[in-house]
């Protein structure tokens, strides 16, 4: 018998058949996807499962979400404040390019993930506070379309 889903890249199907070894994945697709355009308010909207500060600054090569926002999220929203060039002392700070700052917005790539790939820059410490302000318990999916 032959089933032919579409299902998250980490999906507890293949756990739950009697035998995993015939679960096959024909292909990868990307059904969503994020263009920061205001940093700043997607930061404001966005939950935090986590608290803690940190400093990031976005590069865009069209040069729409650039800037360097201080991030202070607690009890699961934040403050976001604008920055010129001058970072407070003492606050992990992380640069991100625009589209690794958009899978991270998501929760669908861990920091560390983005950091090896070189979209995240930043020291070890400043991507695991970046981690777990956006760690998400539950991993975004879309199964249609727009």
């Amino acid at each position: 018998e032959k089933i032919t889903a579409s299902a998250p890249v980490v999906d507890p199907l293949p756990w739950a058949l009697a035998d995993r070894r015939r679960y096959r994945i024909t292909g990868v697709e990307d059904a969503l996807w994020l263009r920061a355009l205001d940093p700043a308010a997607m930061l404001r909207a966005r939950g935090f499962e986590s608290d803690g500060n940190l400093v990031i600054s976005i590069t865009d090569p069209l040069g729409l979400a650039n800037g360097r926002w201080l991030l202070q999220a607690s009890a699961g929203t934040a403050v976001v404040t604008e920055l010129g060039n001058d970072a407070p002392g003492g606050i992990p700070a992380v640069e991100a390019d625009a589209a690794a700052f958009a899978s991270l917005y998501l929760g669908g790539v861990p920091a560390a993930m983005l950091a090896a790939a070189g979209g995240i820059r930043g020291s070890a410490e400043a991507v695991g506070v970046l981690g777990r302000l956006f760690d998400v318990a539950r991993p975004p999916y879309c199964s249609t379309h727009f």
